[in-house]
């Protein structure tokens, strides 16, 4: 994981993964003593996160201390994430050297309006992060310096995950001609199961045309059993362009061969029968009833990426783990027999990348067709008896959107009319009853008017119940 020069950052950081990407619940102590820090530092974190990032409000209950937001089931974190990586300093001046480079001190610091002193404090702090990763700034006409390779990961991973959770248009010229690259490409049966992976390839080809571009050579990343020639697959007119683009001559057959072969490249493991096992015991636990044809067809699918650029560990925002775990909030079940699966798999093949096994489980997701209807099959739902607190006109209004809303964790059934309270029979007149309230049912009351602001914690509340059902059997 990346280190930030500036502790108030790493703060930001932990507390936005935490409430928006992981799905913690924390209280107020509990983030203190994960932030190394006094209850006092976590409020003035929270209420700057809340004042400068484009979130659903933070909020800590007074009563159980418990950190929980307003965030709704259409909420993305692309504009947190975006204003994280645009605003952060250094990010800033990697970028510019990377793209730009070489260049001198005076450069950066007029293009970026820093002073050399604050230049030098963070190309210092960026040196530390970057030798990591075995690559490192050069001092004097400042570029990126390193092994190629691990410039090209560090890259692609770093635009990767900047791209995965913002809608990031710059290099529009650049992005248009390998999207009409891939398209071609993809058009080949071959490589037809790779389309899900765009993202991906657009970064690997840019970063390597920003290296080549600066006069370095891409080493091949392995030999491709079948040759795949990217000359047959990009117009005269589109090469033209990345030439005008990065200001130099690109010799085409050269450069996006290498660059194929560092996307398409096959992996020289022995993992192939145990990975076929793996996923037609896959296919047997959820009864998906797939074909030996299809069963091969994605397995080999599977094998050809398991060890390549898609199992990289992450760089700042893990996608593949936020994936995850909003999933796990609608199929728990079936999550957990997959991870079961997937961990027996890697144990026997000696993987012990934790980071390789989500992306794994994301990846056999994207390619089984239909998984997520057997999912459903497997996930049980807790029964929710709906009484309502005044307005009663709205009953049938309120049932409704919340089937619509959470049909996954659970069946509504509405109350009897006879039985619904008066607003000062419940303490407070807000939400959720305790389950031990009337011979220990499932309960929501709800007031009407409160239906929408109070729908994170009618989430919380469904999940907990779920979870409890789920234990007792």
């Amino acid at each position: 994981m990346w280190k930030f020069k500036n502790k108030q950052s790493e703060r930001h950081l932990f507390i936005l993964q935490s409430i928006f990407l992981n799905q913690q619940p924390l209280t107020l102590k509990e983030l203190s003593h994960l932030l190394e820090c006094d209850i006092k530092t976590v409020h003035s974190t929270i209420r700057d996160i809340n004042n400068f990032y484009s979130v659903p409000t933070i909020h800590i209950d007074p009563k159980t201390q418990l950190i929980f937001s307003d965030e709704t089931s259409d909420f993305f974190p692309r504009d947190i994430f975006l204003s994280f990586y645009e605003n952060t300093r250094e990010f800033e001046i990697l970028e510019y050297i990377f793209l730009n480079g070489p260049v001198t001190s005076n450069d950066v610091c007029e293009n970026l309006f820093i002073s050399d002193s604050t230049l030098n404090r963070y190309l210092s702090h960026l040196r530390k992060n970057l030798n990591n990763y075995d690559i490192t700034i050069e001092h004097n006409n400042l570029h990126i310096i390193g092994n190629e390779l691990c410039i090209q990961n560090f890259f692609v991973q770093y635009y990767y995950e900047k791209t995965s959770c913002t809608m990031f248009d710059d290099f529009e010229a650049v992005q248009k001609v390998i999207f009409s690259m891939f398209k071609r490409v993809t058009a080949d049966e071959r490589y037809i199961l790779f389309r899900p992976y765009f993202n991906y390839f657009r970064w690997i080809i840019f970063v390597a045309l920003v290296r080549v571009s600066k006069g370095n050579l891409v080493p091949l990343a392995g030999e491709l059993s079948e040759p795949l020639i990217l000359e047959d697959f990009i117009l005269d007119t589109e090469f033209m362009q990345l030439n005008h683009y990065f200001g130099r001559k690109l010799q085409k057959i050269d450069c996006l061969t290498d660059f194929a072969a560092l996307f398409f490249k096959e992996t020289n493991t022995t993992y192939q029968a145990q990975l076929h096992e793996m996923y037609q015991a896959f296919d047997r636990l959820f009864e998906l009833d797939l074909s030996e044809s299809s069963l091969l067809s994605i397995s080999n699918a599977l094998y050809g990426v398991l060890m390549s650029y898609f199992g990289k560990s992450y760089f700042l925002f893990n996608t593949n783990l936020y994936r995850f775990n909003t999933l796990m909030r609608h199929f728990p079940t079936s999550l957990e027999l997959t991870h079961s699966l997937i961990a027996s798999l890697f144990e026997s093949l000696g993987i012990k990348d934790h980071d390789r096994l989500y992306d794994f489980i994301i990846l056999i997701l994207d390619y089984t067709p239909g998984i997520y209807e057997s999912f459903q099959k497997h996930e049980k739902r807790v029964a929710v008896t709906l009484f309502l607190v005044t307005n009663t006109t709205h009953a049938h209004f309120i049932l409704r959107l919340l089937t619509e809303r959470f049909s996954n964790l659970a069946t509504f059934t509405l109350a009897d009319s006879n039985t619904l309270l008066t607003e000062h029979e419940v303490d407070e007149s807000i939400v959720i009853a305790d389950v031990a309230t009337l011979k220990s049912e499932n309960l929501l009351i709800i007031e009407a008017g409160l239906i929408y602001s109070e729908m994170p914690r009618i989430k919380h509340f469904l999940v907990e119940q779920r979870n409890q059902e789920l234990l007792r059997t």
